[in-house]
């Protein structure tokens, strides 16, 4: 079968078009950069060059496709210029929607984000829960839209599915999406790590291979028309903290006030916008971090069949591929 990944050079987008190459599928690889070409090294997958925001880029690309992962997005939470949000996420995503449509299209699976359902209440997230905080950066609310956009889509006649991957973790390219690894990289290397805000703070982990499962079923078993958690397990900074301590040893994780995270990172978006250059943060992006953001994923376990690594046994994985890629260590070789 021929299916086209968006996004195949990323963190999440990587692994489903490997998987789906190993299935011998046909793989259509949309990249931007050719740079990317070091990463989709099968001979199921065909490289195509070009940008989601291009109409021309996406129909070429999508021609006798008949499936879509729709994973590319432009994943920080600040921009020197904003409008790069909307013109990636919002119309990059409805170039791809109206190409699937005429290309008759079996199934097209967008991958959103929970951050689209803000900071969690009482009790964890489920799909249907509405969002109880105003959108505070141009990240959330582009997913959002886009998000609208799919299901405009679905009311025209195409099949689709949206899921919603939480704070992703585990082994796998590095880039701004894969910011956990970058912390027990720092955390091996005897760097200190911070966190935000108080250790109680809860959030929802998902480990990748889970995360590309969950892709690869939502095609195959998801309703068009459903939104689908893929996450983890509820965790706390405390509790983070405590599982890499039992599997490395004492590591150096400070918590940090939210008023010298702010200061900070004001200091560094000043510097930016001088600079021309993207932060990969906000003060009001960073805020999320010091806000639950804990998920139920049921409805995904019950109707794309998704399971959920324990949040120890995907850390001590990750810890261990992130050590050998490092200088030598004698005091891991026990991992």
């Amino acid at each position: 079968m021929k299916v086209l990944v968006t996004g195949a050079g990323g963190y999440i987008g990587n692994p489903i078009a490997h998987r789906l190459a190993e299935e011998q599928h046909h793989v259509i690889a949309l990249v931007r950069s050719p740079a990317s070409n070091v990463h989709l090294n099968h001979p199921n997958i065909q490289i195509m060059t070009g940008d989601i925001t291009l109409p021309s880029s996406v129909q070429a690309a999508m021609k006798g496709c008949q499936q879509v992962y729709h994973v590319a997005g432009y994943a920080r939470l600040w921009s020197p210029n904003p409008s790069v949000f909307y013109n990636v996420n919002v119309d990059g995503t409805r170039n791809l929607l109206l190409a699937a449509l005429k290309e008759n299209v079996e199934k097209f699976v967008y991958t959103s984000s929970t951050a689209v359902f803000g900071p969690s209440l009482m009790q964890p997230t489920i799909e249907n829960d509405p969002r109880s905080f105003a959108f505070d950066n141009d990240y959330d609310l582009s997913k959002h839209l886009a998000e609208q956009e799919v299901f405009k889509y679905i009311k025209q006649g195409l099949s689709a599915v949206i899921v919603n991957p939480s704070r992703v973790y585990g082994p796998g390219l590095d880039s701004p999406s894969n910011a956990i690894s970058r912390m027990l990289k720092n955390a091996l290397q005897g760097r200190f790590i911070f966190l935000p805000g108080k250790a109680s703070t809860i959030g929802n982990y998902a480990y990748i291979d889970d995360v590309v499962n969950g892709h690869i079923n939502a095609m195959h078993l998801g309703k068009s028309g459903e939104r689908y958690i893929l996450g983890g397990e509820n965790k706390s900074y405390q509790e983070i903290k405590d599982s890499i301590t039992n599997i490395i040893g004492p590591s150096p994780v400070v918590q940090v006030p939210m008023a010298f995270f702010k200061l900070f990172l004001l200091g560094m978006i000043s510097y930016k916008k001088i600079t021309g250059q993207d932060a990969i943060c906000s003060a009001s992006g960073i805020m999320r971090y010091t806000k639950n953001s804990a998920f139920d994923c049921s409805k995904a376990k019950a109707e794309i069949n998704y399971r959920i690594t324990p949040f120890d046994v995907g850390i001590e994985k990750t810890i261990q591929e992130i050590i050998k890629e490092l200088p030598c260590h004698p005091e891991f070789s026990h991992l």
